[in-house]
């Protein structure tokens, strides 16, 4: 008993090891959406363990909840419940009026994304960058994910501005050659205009 519980802890450090590749994943959400790893490509992800009878995962699922509201064009989400029964998850989701892919396959500990994370404590938190890279995991939300979140929300606000900024400069460009088409294009229309009138004058003549 105890080896194979060293075994699964051993397991987790390999799966989930900073700078390692989130593992891939597909299920079909609690809404019916498929819903796979290639979804969230280019966006930080959040990913939470947790089931409706452990207290503190069921009660951070308002923190998760209040973090996506804030941060939607920062970071994504993916919560995975481990009940068995459905009677829990509806309750805590039409609580904290989940809209995020949600997923349970009602296995507990044996589902098989807890098997393919190595989860073995819940709540448990996985927190990716952008590139899909695990940046922090561990069972505390204060200790373990939020500093590295601190740092990433602050990195994606300065990539934000900064995408603002190209996209600003880029549309003032595009507006600046749209006006030298459009100015050039009249100036051609004149000058075919002033030369119809002139061969008109020469034929006159």
């Amino acid at each position: 008993q105890l080896l194979g519980w060293q075994a699964d802890v051993e397991a987790l450090g390999k799966v989930l090891a900073k700078g390692s590749k989130l593992p891939a994943f597909r299920f079909k959400s609690r809404n019916g959406e498929e819903v796979c790893d290639s979804d969230f490509q280019g966006k930080p992800l959040l990913v939470n363990f947790w089931a409706s009878w452990e207290n503190r995962s069921a009660g951070d699922m308002f923190r998760i909840k209040r973090l996506l509201r804030d941060n939607k064009e920062k970071i994504q989400g993916v919560s995975i419940s481990l009940d068995v029964e459905d009677k829990g998850i509806k309750s805590i989701e039409r609580r904290d009026t989940v809209w995020w892919p949600s997923y349970c396959d009602y296995q507990g500990w044996n589902g098989a994304l807890v098997k393919q994370f190595a989860v073995r404590s819940i709540p448990y938190y996985i927190l990716a960058g952008a590139d899909g890279k695990v940046i922090a995991a561990g069972a505390s939300y204060d200790k373990d994910i939020m500093p590295e979140l601190d740092k990433l929300l602050e990195k994606e606000e300065k990539k934000t501005f900064f995408e603002q900024a190209e996209d600003a400069k880029n549309a003032l460009e595009q507006a600046k050659t749209e006006e030298h088409a459009k100015t050039e294009g009249q100036t051609e229309i004149k000058n075919q205009a002033e030369a119809e009138t002139s061969r008109a004058a020469e034929d006159q003549n």
